[in-house]
């Protein structure tokens, strides 16, 4: 049929019943006139192949995979196969990225909903404090009130006090209610 490289190799990997990377790598850089084995190129190129579904890996080995099995038969049919192949595993990829992102999220949910409760905790535990500490301002208030009236009443109780007994009312320097007559009379009975 062919005589494309491509079809060389799948042919030598499915008569061999699968082959070591390496082995497989150095059938390839023989066929292409390298002596012995090249890392590089041939092995990128068997990655593609592999996504592509020619080849697959059991094991430790490389086997012919069916759409490479196609394409020896019939290479315009493993084509498009192939090209579908890639795209089934890049929606299964997707797929899978997606439920664990799904994963992710509902962990970051669980995590959001539980630091919430925490921070309701707190903010309880927070108004319980501002309470608490209007509380004891008012407390503290009404102390230093009673403080101050205590003082107050102290140092009332302290201020000498008047004796009434003894004292007699100041003398009164309004004269205008007395003639002149009537005070001189007053001065003379007090002398």
């Amino acid at each position: 049929m062919g005589h494309t490289k491509k079809h060389i190799i799948l042919d030598h990997l499915a008569q061999s019943k699968g082959l070591r990377r390496k082995d497989l790598v150095t059938f390839i850089c023989k066929l292409n006139g390298y002596d012995g084995h090249k890392q590089g190129y041939y092995g990128t190129n068997l990655q593609g192949w592999a996504e592509d579904g020619y080849i697959v890996k059991k094991g430790n080995k490389w086997h012919i995979g069916n759409i490479g099995k196609l394409y020896l038969k019939n290479p315009k049919q493993a084509t498009p196969k192939s090209t579908i192949y890639k795209l089934s595993k890049q929606v299964e990829h997707w797929k899978k990225s997606y439920r664990d992102e799904c994963n992710i999220s509902n962990h970051y949910r669980v995590e959001y909903k539980k630091a919430c409760d925490v921070a309701d905790h707190f903010r309880i535990e927070y108004e319980e404090a501002q309470h608490n500490a209007d509380q004891y301002r008012i407390e503290y208030k009404e102390a230093m009130e009673a403080l101050d009236n205590e003082r107050l009443m102290h140092k009332e109780a302290m201020a000498p006090k008047r004796n009434t007994l003894t004292l007699q009312p100041p003398p009164s320097t309004d004269y205008s209610e007395f003639t002149k007559a009537e005070l001189v009379a007053i001065i003379k009975a007090m002398l």
